[in-house]
């Protein structure tokens, strides 16, 4: 198949669409016909908008229409990232460094001071004093109260946790779905690159080739990362979401206080 007969009769087609010969725009809308006769449905702003650097400076020569198929694809391989090929760029924050995207889950302890301060203030009023009979009584009689409200202020607490946490989701997956989506594209793109060549009887510049490799390593890296951090949040958010983990951390709270760890071991949750 003469490619290099496909790729000047679409630009000669844009010209006469256009009514004007312009290099550059006859050169992308001829790649863009070679391209579907490879297999691949890409319009000639694909060629534009993702490999403008490279191929702009040889619309001049295109102009001309003096240069091969294959002698194109050639001059183009070689510099397929742009005049800087060879001199990888690190990928954009965050996703050069996925790592220092923190999950935000904010700091919200299981506050029972209010329960605490409660229970100290209704002592007082009754004159119970602890190690008594009647502070003994106080607490069998008050521990479920007790306990169901520190429950409750630890579902609180989950509550705000989990807002912090759904945040940091909402971030994290669009940084994902970004990766993702430049996997895809690089994919896509190594696989046109591939079928070019192959229809020019060529092989890639391996600087390409290897930059190309490092893109996709980089992208793929951040993609676990993120994929990893989601995950860790979605384990988060269902713990969260657990009355009976709620209800366990309130114990631990109380089990750590004075006042409240008796109502705790009244109730049978602590020895």
């Amino acid at each position: 198949m003469d490619y290099t007969e496909i790729m000047y009769d679409a630009a000669h087609e844009a010209y006469r669409q256009n009514n004007e010969v312009h290099a550059y725009t006859g050169l992308v809308r001829g790649l863009a016909a070679v391209a579907r006769e490879l297999g691949f449905d890409l319009p000639w702003q694909y060629f534009s908008d993702k490999h403008h650097d490279s191929l702009v400076s040889l619309a001049d020569i295109f102009g001309k229409e003096t240069i091969s198929f294959e002698e194109l694809v050639r001059m183009w391989d070689k510099m397929w990232f742009g005049l800087g090929t060879g001199r990888f760029t690190e990928l954009p924050y965050p996703f050069g460094n996925p790592d220092s995207v923190h999950v935000t889950s904010g700091y919200h302890p299981v506050d029972l001071s209010r329960i605490k301060s409660e229970v100290q203030q209704a002592l007082k009023k009754l004159k119970i004093w602890r190690g008594t009979k009647k502070h003994e009584a106080f607490i069998t009689e008050n521990a479920q109260e007790v306990l169901d409200a520190a429950a409750r202020t630890a579902a609180t607490s989950a509550e705000a946790k989990s807002r912090d946490l759904k945040a940091s989701h909402d971030k994290i997956a669009k940084l994902y779905q970004t990766a993702l989506d430049k996997i895809q594209e690089l994919a896509l793109e190594a696989k046109l690159r591939d079928e070019l060549l192959r229809a020019a009887g060529l092989e890639g510049s391996a600087v390409v080739t290897s930059e190309m490799d490092l893109r996709h390593r980089s992208w793929t890296r951040a993609a676990e990362v993120f994929s990893d951090k989601l995950s860790y949040i979605e384990r988060s958010l269902e713990a969260l979401s657990d009355p009976n983990k709620n209800t366990i951390e309130a114990v631990e709270t109380m089990s750590r206080d004075d006042v409240l760890a008796p109502f705790a071991r009244a109730a049978g949750l602590i020895t």
